[in-house]
């Protein structure tokens, strides 16, 4: 960041325990201070691996999160076919796809248009339950 902090990321995907579908549940907080300080290090090695300074960083904050990633890997971008008035963007590359996203899906809530670029990606792709 231009201040000099580091943001990082560990992986696309937790793994499949019990603990894990609980988070995927609702949100939760770290049930343990030992907890919270193992999957910080454990970040900040990662990071240090391609980063060295960050070795020493002090942790300021953790959230784990996990990215949200569309069943076949690809964008889902524009209104809900039952409902149009909600518009929809989730994709795993959101930093290198956000400004053409954002422009294109601006377009289409101000104007009412459908860009063309965006059809492969239409939530209508996944059938009736892509409007539940």
């Amino acid at each position: 960041m231009a201040d000099g902090s580091v943001v990082g990321t560990d992986a696309p995907s937790p793994p499949d325990t019990p603990a894990h579908q609980e988070i995927r549940a609702h949100a939760m907080s770290f049930p343990s201070d030992e907890l919270r300080t193992y999957h910080g290090a454990r970040i900040l090695g990662r990071i240090a691996r391609f980063l060295p300074a960050a070795a020493g960083a002090k942790l300021e904050r953790l959230t784990l999160g996990f990215r949200p990633m569309p069943t076949d890997g690809f964008p889902v971008v524009g209104a809900l076919p039952s409902i149009p008035d909600i518009h929809v963007a989730v994709t795993h590359s959101g930093v290198t796809l956000a400004p053409i996203i954002g422009r294109m899906t601006t377009e289409e809530v101000l104007r009412g248009s459908r860009a063309k670029w965006l059809q492969p990606y239409r939530p209508e792709r996944f059938g009736p339950r892509a409007a539940a």
